[in-house]
């Protein structure tokens, strides 16, 4: 950006847009226009980038409970992001809601940890219709149908420290919600028994907890590391014990799933022989291809999520345009299965999912704001259609930042003769900002690179001035000459002149980068080649038990074993012989690698042919490891000159590394 010739105003050299300083209204403008009376739908244009999320959580602090609608699933995950970015500790905490992550009559099986992140979602809103929060969807998933909150609720174990503890009933409740009996807890939906300890990782929690009683009564509950097994933090005063999926399995629930998926095939003239062990699958909770199909069986009637929302629900679609274009697209998908379906054993499509008439019945019963960038007028349309269109305009006059000009200074500059300053132009930049009277923040999704990017902005003498706390408050305090530096993840910057801020991330400056869901490293994760999922497995693939050797896996049976029922994998090897594997164990497996199309000859269960080839690799392993303990100790020894210091350029360099670094790369770094 550059500086016209007046004081208030910032003009693109590319554009020629001007920037009007003194006209933009402030984000507090939203909530003027929605106290204002007869105010049932509001149009607000102007609103970019970092400015979406502003404006979401002030239309928030108007209302109790707030549906905040996005495109995509994508973008529901960022703005909920950028909604943790803003917030203060007063306002509403933020759910994340996502339920379309496949198509229900997609031949796959649904994602286990996304089932068990919407089922705690689902619990949450059931639990309290009334208390402030805000929700974030997507398009597609507002689309879909629910299990009814009533269900949910009651699924839902609560515990807190001197509750009676009812042995019995609570661990069955757990299995009727999905969650499965494990000798170690070591992943999210199992749960263990250890005399007077129940150990449970809950749906939807960050680390499992330990249950310790005294007397048939809660004595704490604490959290704890799953690594170690051992207690990481203070007892918490309540564990929430929600659903680990969206279908339940109580004998209620499995007894109509069976009823019906009878009823289904009788109407279709299926064979009665596939309708019941479909039956059977479904009611024990087994996956089975396409099983978000099969949701509607487990319940009288699915719900909506406005079933889940109190009434004077207030709602906000980002970017109106897109959000109608994906709710069309996901209605024709299921228009299209509706056909595509027909005489197969499914549940019909309208089973699953609202009408168009119903979505744009519950939206007319709503306030509703919509955000967009530029305004997109045209004559009345009429159910979703309707909201595409703007129709009465207040515009927050915010810009998105010019990352072009951001990253194209970096770059040359970085490119340029040695002993150029780096980032120069961006200092540059950042200065004419500060002199059309807007405050700078900075914002770093990560300490590693705030440091880098302080460290290399104070070489060109700007001095950064580091926000914690309420962002709200710090901000407030934050002059015009000064610029702020905040630690957070903020999906992109924006020019915000109604609020005198300009806000620049560093990737605004440095380029994108792949952010990976940072895992905590378990004993499991040096394993990783070992199986963790029943969907990665069909029957006939081969596979390799860490003790036995190689086999063929042949599916899952269900057996009675010391009054308890069980799922085994059954894994068949030379002779015919069958190794019958607790579902608990599936990590002893992994599939087996070889040649592409070549079948493996399959070892003999208990033999000694896995035996000497493990000893054979051993064996091959210590050598490799002797020949490369030799290359390091030579390396070690030799000697060179050492490399010259690294400068700004390079450190620059570093930061436009468009990966978070994991653990072990950071390590290999210093």
């Amino acid at each position: 950006m550059l500086m016209s010739s007046s004081p208030d105003t910032l003009l693109s050299p590319d554009t020629g847009l001007a920037l009007d300083l003194g006209k933009a209204k402030p984000f507090a403008a939203i909530r003027d226009a929605i106290a204002a009376p007869g105010a049932r739908r509001i149009d607000v244009t102007g609103v970019y980038g970092a400015g979406m999320a502003r404006a979401a959580l002030e239309a928030a602090r108007c209302h109790a409970i707030t549906l905040v609608v996005t495109e995509s699933s994508d973008a529901a995950r960022a703005l909920a992001s950028d909604l943790s970015f803003w917030r203060s500790d007063s306002d509403a905490p933020t759910i994340l809601l996502h339920t379309a992550h496949n198509f229900p009559y997609a031949e796959v099986h649904s994602d286990k940890r996304a089932a068990m992140a919407q089922a705690s979602a689902l619990a949450a809103l059931a639990a309290d219709t009334s208390s402030p929060r805000i929700v974030c969807i997507d398009a597609a998933s507002l689309v879909r149908k629910l299990p009814p909150p009533d269900d949910m609720r009651a699924a839902t174990v609560r515990l807190k420290a001197g509750d009676v503890w009812e042995h019995e009933a609570t661990l069955l409740s757990w299995v009727n919600a999905g969650y499965m009996r494990v000798p170690v807890v070591e992943d999210p939906g199992t749960y263990a028994v250890r005399g007077t300890v129940v150990d449970v990782w809950a749906a939807g929690g960050t680390a499992p907890t330990r249950i310790e009683l005294e007397d048939e009564h809660v004595a704490s509950l604490r959290p704890f590391d799953a690594e170690t097994q051992v207690a990481i933090h203070a007892p918490i005063a309540e564990l929430v014990v929600a659903p680990a999926g969206l279908a339940l399995h109580s004998e209620a629930h499995a007894l109509r799933a069976r009823r019906t998926v009878m009823a289904l095939a009788d109407a279709l003239d299926f064979p009665s022989s596939k309708a019941r062990s479909l039956a059977e699958e479904l009611s024990a909770g087994r996956p089975v291809f396409a099983d978000d199909a099969y949701l509607p069986v487990f319940y009288n009637e699915l719900a909506t999520l406005w079933d889940y929302l109190a009434a004077d629900v207030h709602v906000v679609i980002c970017d109106p345009p897109r959000v109608v274009a994906a709710w069309n697209e996901e209605l024709a998908k299921f228009a299209q299965a509706l056909t595509a379906t027909a005489g197969k054993l499914v549940c019909t499509p309208g089973s699953l999912c609202n009408s168009e008439d119903e979505m744009a019945s519950a939206l007319a019963r709503c306030s509703v704001l919509t955000l967009s960038g530029a305004g997109a007028h045209g004559s009345d349309g009429t159910g979703l259609r309707a909201y595409a269109e703007i129709r009465s305009e207040l515009s927050l006059g915010t810009r998105p930042n010019d990352v072009a000009l951001l990253r194209s200074a970096h770059s040359k500059s970085a490119e340029g003769p040695k002993g150029g300053s780096a980032l120069g132009p961006v200092v540059a930049h950042l200065a004419r900002l500060r002199d059309a009277g807007l405050r700078t923040l900075l914002t770093a999704r990560s300490e590693l690179q705030a440091t880098r990017l302080a460290e290399l902005l104070e070489h060109q003498g700007l001095k950064l001035r580091p926000l914690r706390g309420d962002l709200g408050e710090a901000l407030r305090s934050l002059k015009a000459s000064e610029v702020g530096l905040r630690v957070g993840a903020l999906s992109s910057g924006a020019l915000l002149p109604g609020e005198a801020l300009a806000v620049v991330t560093d990737e605004d400056i440095f380029g994108a980068r792949t952010h990976r869901a940072k895992e905590k490293r378990t004993k499991g994760s040096a394993s990783r080649a070992f199986i963790d999922d029943l969907r990665a497995l069909h029957v006939g693939d081969y596979v390799v038990h860490s003790e036995h050797g190689v086999g063929r896996y042949l599916g899952l049976t269900e057996r009675v074993i010391g009054g308890a029922k069980l799922d085994l994998l059954i894994v068949e090897y030379s002779g015919s012989d069958k190794l019958y594997l607790p579902a608990y164990r599936l990590s002893q497996l992994q599939k087996f690698s070889g040649a592409e199309g070549a079948a493996p000859k399959l070892d003999r269960l208990g033999g000694s042919t896995f035996s000497k080839t493990k000893t054979r690799a051993k064996s091959e392993v210590r050598k490799l490891a002797d020949d490369l303990l030799r290359l390091y100790a030579e390396r070690e020894a030799a000697r060179t000159e050492p490399l010259a210091a690294l400068d700004d350029t390079y450190r620059a360099f570093e930061a436009t590394f468009p990966y978070d670094e994991t653990h072990d790369q950071q390590e290999a770094i210093e």
